[in-house]
């Protein structure tokens, strides 16, 4: 009964403290899915239950691994990245740098930036762990370039690391510049802490030992008062101890001794228990071997020079192919950018030589345009002269031949009339026509237009100029020789030939000068007709077609009517 009684106890305290063992069983996880599995990993891992987190992040990864899909990835590169930040808390370093090296690559590969900023920072605690601050320091700056602006917490991890080893490398200059940094940070218990002990350790490299002291004391009494625990009063008294070390051994090993704990992490232990056994090496020899053996021992655990070198060396080789990748990737990247440009110089050169030679056309173009208009200008010119002296020529003619007209009537009149019984000798003058000849003249009818004489070619002609230049006969579509004659009274066989006799050309000839001599001027007359289009022009002067009007107009004057309009308008604006 006593057992039963035990045996029921004991169920029902295992029953209480379900965190105490894991109840789950590892068959089951592989029926998980991965977010399942991460989710639970991360739930343990809260609770500080590492033991128990760590098969979730393995079995993620055994079932997983060859999974392509990229969310499940990005589980495995968490997973890796967590199992290796579970041995590095526990001091497996070996095991922590695969899983870090590991997780790195998973990261670059697949392109998960966000998760690289943490992984570089873990690898290079680990390579400062190993006491390869050359290596360490490179990693975590890339981890703080690689560090989103929003990723606060993670920009003052790194930069803390950052001033101390180059604090511990004797780079004071590059060790201010990043505590400048640190100090632009938000205030908070933390950063004030790192402030202070930064500050220490950059003077205590400067020489200035009692402004180290001092900075030391205010970072540990500042680590104790905010209760921040022995992983941040430890290196306080552990660098208040070195200082010490030497003129105040005593100091040194109170401050070594309370720095001491379980929960320091494995590297500084090791630091202050190799300078506990020398400071107890004159004083104690038997403390002074048993810190030296817990230092050994601590040291083997820590530093397997074998299995450290080979994980160094197959970081390397990574490096290396990813430097060779990236290397023969800029190299092609170059020559394509080589060939872009030569390819961008040929076509620069060839459009260079294309715009020159555009340029050497339109300026071909543009002399040639200005000798064009001021041969139209010269043509203008020439053209409105001859205008103007035919006009002038024309009224002369006409008073001319009033003047003519007058005097033939005044003859007429003035000449007495010959007596019948004193006959005078005949005198015959020399347009008259002999009276038989004239009879003859009368009675028979003209057969050729060649018997016309002078005289009658000249009453013909005036009898033309009369309709022509008097009348705005020669204005209508419609007006032919047929016209004319009907206006006249002649023939028009014997108008054809006085207008060819007269003006070397056929009728049509001459109607088509006379009118475009009249479209010139009335194109200059722009008060009156400068309101016409050129459609209007033609169709006043008589031109049914526009067409015929211009090709007309163009041959007689050598310019086309909307040229000539142009510069009637210039030459009106430069005369104002």
């Amino acid at each position: 009964m006593k057992r039963t009684c035990l045996a029921l106890l004991l169920l029902l305290l295992a029953l209480a403290n379900p965190c105490a063992q894991p109840r789950f069983d590892y068959d089951s996880l592989a029926h998980y899915t991965a977010d399942e599995l991460f989710r639970r990993g991360n739930d343990y891992l809260d609770r500080n239950d590492r033991d128990t987190a760590m098969p979730f992040f393995l079995t993620i990864i055994g079932n997983h691994e060859h999974d392509t899909d990229r969310h499940t990835r990005y589980l495995i590169a968490c997973s890796y990245a967590a199992i290796g930040d579970i041995y590095y808390q526990q001091g497996y370093y070996s095991e922590a740098f695969d899983s870090f090296t590991t997780a790195i690559r998973l990261c670059e590969q697949q392109g998960f930036d966000d998760l690289l900023p943490e992984a570089y920072n873990n690898l290079g605690k680990i390579y400062c762990t190993w006491q390869d601050y050359t290596q360490g320091l490179l990693y975590y700056k890339k981890a703080l370039e690689a560090a989103r602006p929003e990723q606060k917490d993670l920009q003052r991890k790194l930069l803390i690391n950052i001033i101390g080893v180059s604090c511990g490398q004797g780079d004071t200059q590059e060790a201010r510049r990043y505590y400048d940094r640190l100090a632009q940070l938000p205030d908070d218990a933390l950063t004030r802490y790192f402030l202070l002990y930064n500050q220490g350790l950059i003077l205590d490299i400067e020489g200035d030992v009692q402004g180290a002291i001092g900075h030391y004391h205010r970072a540990y009494n500042h680590a104790v008062q905010h209760r921040m625990g022995a992983r941040y009063t430890g290196p306080a008294c552990s660098s208040l101890a070195d200082l010490y070390a030497k003129d105040h051994p005593d100091s040194a090993l109170y401050y070594y001794h309370k720095g001491l704990t379980d929960d320091m992490p494995p590297y500084m232990k090791r630091h202050m228990l190799k300078q506990l056994a020398a400071l107890y090496r004159s004083r104690d020899r038997e403390r002074a071997i048993d810190y030296m053996n817990r230092y050994l021992t601590l040291s083997d655990s820590l530093f397997n020079e074998t299995e450290i070198n080979r994980q160094k060396g197959a970081q390397f080789i990574y490096e290396s192919e990813k430097n060779y990748e990236k290397i023969k990737r800029l190299n092609e990247e170059r020559q394509t950018q080589r060939r872009q440009i030569k390819a961008q110089r040929n076509a620069l050169l060839t459009g260079s030589g294309v715009l020159a030679v555009f340029i050497a056309l339109v300026t071909v173009l543009l002399v040639q345009q200005r000798k064009l208009r001021r041969a139209y200008r010269d043509l203008f010119r020439r053209s409105n002269e001859m205008l103007k002296t035919e006009r002038v020529n024309r009224h002369i003619q006409e008073e001319l031949e009033t003047t003519v007209a007058h005097l033939k009537a005044q003859i007429a009149t003035q000449t007495p009339p010959q007596s019948a019984a004193t006959p005078q000798p005949e005198t015959p003058h020399p347009d008259a026509t002999a009276p038989d000849e004239e009879s003859e003249a009368a009675d028979r009818p003209q057969s050729s237009v060649q018997r016309l004489t002078d005289e009658q070619k000249q009453e013909i002609l005036s009898a033309i100029n009369r309709v022509v230049k008097t009348t705005n006969e020669v204005y209508d579509c419609d007006f032919n020789i047929e016209r004319l004659a009907h206006l006249t009274g002649y023939n028009s066989k014997y108008l054809s030939k006085v207008i060819n006799d007269t003006y070397q050309c056929n009728f049509r000839t001459y109607i088509n000068e006379f009118r475009i001599k009249e479209a010139q001027a009335r194109l200059l007359d722009t008060q009156r007709y400068g309101q016409y289009t050129i459609a209007a022009i033609a169709q006043s002067v008589g031109y049914r077609s526009h067409a015929n009007f211009i090709q007309l107009f163009k041959k007689a004057v050598g310019i086309s009517p909307s040229a000539y309009k142009k510069m009637t308008e210039e030459m009106k604006g430069d005369d104002n």
